[in-house]
């Protein structure tokens, strides 16, 4: 055990075994990276988050709801040098482990803020805006109800710029009892945007549409077809997107039918 202490929200743990690091939450297992650099994460959902920047390529600012292990964050502050990255975490003591164990970057492009995600949000809208914004957060293996209902993805929406894009980690799968997370979510999400994406990852190997998987579900105004999608995955968003295999992603693209018809539109937190 390299650090373990206990936080209001959790009790935080940092190992490392095989050379990889591990970060966890109570019972779930947060992040895994290769080695210290904290910059390969072991979770290839992770970099389906850099689909966002093949649809808007010229985005300069991203906001990410959730740190973990900080890997996304820390990917792309490397790899996009005119991205201005800021950070929303509730927990201030994710925040200190970040930095400390998994090299989270100091620097004046990564701003941290410890704030509640959701209350986050609905404060910036009409306010703030930005090109990205990413959402991964998980508490005790299940999306806090606040952040999966229309009032957040209104505030969202408001602090997205008119042609940015949204991102939204899920864990579940396409079909039966295990759906139900995703299809409500996609249900609520076309109550806001036209133009709503599910790459369910690992789709491509096994096509098992009741397998639980994590599925990444964008958002945009924007008039993409999913034949434009493609166009811009295979060409790794204009040349920009470095992360290994991500030409291939586009074979995760889920274009099935999800019986949206069938759950109700999330209006509040249950």
């Amino acid at each position: 055990m390299k650090y373990s202490a206990r936080s209001r929200y959790h009790r935080i743990r940092v190992e490392d075994r095989g050379g990889r690091r591990f970060l966890r939450f109570d019972n779930m297992t947060q992040t895994v990276v290769d080695g210290e650099e904290g910059l390969t994460s072991v979770f290839l959902y992770i970099d389906y988050f850099h689909i966002s920047l093949a649809l808007q390529p010229e985005a300069r600012s991203a906001l990410l709801i959730g740190l973990g292990g900080g890997v996304l964050p820390h990917r792309m502050w490397k790899d996009y040098p005119d991205l201005q990255l800021q950070v929303v975490e509730i927990d201030p003591l994710v925040v200190e482990v970040a930095y400390r164990f998994f090299q989270l970057p100091d620097h004046p492009r990564l701003e941290v803020v410890v704030a509640d995600g959701a209350e986050y949000i609905r404060a910036a809208a009409g306010k703030r805006q930005w090109d990205l914004i990413l959402v991964d957060v998980y508490d005790n293996q299940r999306i806090p109800p606040e952040c999966t209902i229309l009032p957040f993805y209104r505030a969202v929406d408001q602090c997205l710029a008119p042609d940015g894009v949204a991102a939204f980690n899920i864990i579940g799968s396409l079909e039966g009892e295990d759906s139900w997370e995703l299809r409500t979510i996609c249900r609520t999400l076309q109550e806001v945007w036209p133009v709503v994406f599910v790459f369910a990852v690992g789709w491509n190997q096994d096509r098992d549409p009741r397998a639980k998987r994590n599925l990444m579900v964008l958002v945009s105004r924007t008039a993409f077809t999913p034949e434009r999608l493609a166009d811009r995955i295979r060409s790794r968003g204009e040349g920009m997107v470095a992360v290994k295999g991500f030409e291939g992603f586009i074979d995760d693209l889920y274009t099935g039918p999800l019986r949206l018809q069938e759950v109700p539109v999330r209006t509040a937190a249950e």
